[in-house]
Formats: C-alpha cells, structure tokens, sequence
C-alpha cells in the first residue's frame, strides 16, 4: 500500500475545484484518497519525479501550492543555523542556538524542536552538533586557528568537550583532521616543484 501525500492548496472555493482537480490529479495516475477545500490527500506521489507536475496542474486550473509552513520553519532554522556557523563572531560568544531561534523566529525553543524533530527525524540538537562539527572539520582543515579558538568560537565549554565530542560522533580525534592539511600542503608543494 502507497503513502498518502497531503497538500494544501490556494484558491479551492467549491464543490467544482474539487471535482476538476480529481480529473486532473487522476489524469496524472495519482489516486485522490481525500479531498476538502484547501487540501487533497493523494497516493502515488513517489512515482512523480518532483511536485512540478502537481504544480502545473494547479496553476492550469487557477490554484496554487501553498507550501507546509512547518518546512518553512525548519528550512528557517537550518538558514539561521548557517548564517551563525559562516561569521560567529557577529554573535554572542558561545552563541546560544536556543535563545537565539527563539527569537529570530518568535516561537518558543520547545516548539521548534518539537516541529524540527517531527519534519527531518533528528533532533535539533543533534543537528546543531552535527553542523557544528562539519564547520570544525572545515575550520581544521582549511584555516590555522587552534583548537582552542575553534572550541570558543563554535560555542563549545572546553577544548575537551569539543574532542571528545567530534571523537564520539566522527570516530576521528581533531588532530586526525589538521593532519590533513598538512598532507594537502606537503602535497600540493610536491606538486609546484614537478
């Protein structure tokens, strides 16, 4: 049996969009399980290769998609995320990723991660840690801030914490990945001189 796929939709006013919209979707080899102004549930969604074509045929019809506003709200705090990791010095030292989602997005932390949890499947810590991580494994590799600078920057207490949690989650110590710098530097200099 086939996942059932709900979208929501602009512009559904009476008993005709709904009936034009089942010829349409039907027409598209999709099954409509449920349909209510402003919403149709769908199965065989995951044999279209994108939602353009249920896009096409909304916008053909005088409808439009309105997008989950709870993506938005997670592509939001991933945006946010980001913004912090790329200049974190134009934030509070250690940046305080709950306060600061609460109040960039006017909601209260546990409602994010709630909401965060529920649309990727992870926890919004461990995404943040997980982000954080990626962006010290960066910063060893391409930058020669030490260790120290790089646990203070990316919010972490100690230098130890920070070790003993890239450790735990890449298997690796953080001295593995300055390593290879190094080799990328003995390597490319080997390379000029050929």
């Amino acid at each position: 049996m086939e996942d059932a796929t709900t979208i929501f939709i602009k512009g559904m006013v009476c008993d005709r969009c709904k009936r034009v919209l089942t010829r349409s979707f039907t027409d598209l080899g999709l099954i409509v399980k449920e349909i209510h102004l402003g919403s149709v549930t769908l199965a065989g969604t995951s044999r279209l290769p994108s939602l353009a074509p249920i896009q096409q045929v909304l916008a053909e019809n005088g409808f439009e998609l309105l997008q989950d506003r709870n993506s938005k709200v997670v592509q939001e705090i991933k945006d946010l995320i980001e913004v912090v990791l790329k200049e974190p010095e134009d934030y509070e030292v250690p940046v305080k990723f709950s306060r600061l989602l609460q109040e960039k997005l006017s909601m209260e932390y546990n409602t994010l991660s709630a909401l965060f949890s529920a649309t990727e499947g992870i926890t919004l810590e461990k995404y943040i840690i997980n982000r954080r991580l990626e962006k010290v494994k960066e910063w060893l590799v391409y930058t020669d801030l030490t260790l120290t600078d790089i646990a203070y920057l990316i919010g972490f207490s100690s230098v130890q914490h920070l070790s003993n949690q890239f450790k735990e989650l890449t298997g690796f110590t953080p001295s593995h990945f300055r390593e290879i710098k190094l080799k990328k530097h003995r390597w490319t200099d080997q390379e000029v001189e050929l």
